[in-house]
């Protein structure tokens, strides 16, 4: 990241210090003069990810994908909707950030939870796998992996639910 703008290196350095406040102010100063500031849009939106501010998040970051396509920021961006229950938008930026850099395990492994929640478990199996061989130590990874639901483990549970649901 090239912070030539010297407003937008003092942002980033508050952001990095942990003054969250201040550094979002920083940031929209810089946006009002330079609205298409990748930088500006990427950094404001992942501070609001960080607050937990997921649709503020997810709208900064959206704009500055759309200035730059990079596959951090469709990262973000798909865990920023995953975080507000928009699965099927999240598993589209998943889709579209390995395409740029297909061995990203942290993307594969998020798509894998979008594909587990749809109930598209070949899906997750595979990017599961995928995974744990570009990074065997992601203990996270083979946890899944272990515990991914499949078809005939829902099958299965159905009607333990159905006998035992209020």
């Amino acid at each position: 990241m090239a912070l030539n703008d010297p407003r937008l290196r003092d942002a980033f350095n508050v952001h990095q210090a942990g003054y969250l406040a201040k550094a979002a102010r920083l940031y929209g100063e810089v946006l009002r003069t330079d609205p298409g500031n990748f930088d500006a849009n990427y950094l404001l939106g992942f501070l609001h990810l960080q607050r937990g501010e997921f649709e503020e998040g997810e709208r900064f970051i959206a704009r500055a994908l759309d200035i730059n396509p990079n596959s951090r920021g469709l990262f973000n961006r798909g865990r920023a909707l995953q975080q507000l229950g928009r699965d099927k938008e999240a598993l589209a930026c998943f889709d579209k950030a390995p395409a740029i850099n297909p061995n990203i395990p942290e993307i594969l492994f998020a798509r894998a939870n979008s594909f587990t929640r749809l109930r598209r478990d070949k899906e997750a199996l595979a990017d599961l796998d995928r995974v744990v061989a570009l990074k065997p130590e992601l203990a996270d990874a083979w946890n899944s992996r272990a515990n991914a639901p499949t078809a005939e483990s829902r099958r299965r549970a159905s009607p333990w639910k159905e006998a035992n649901s209020p």
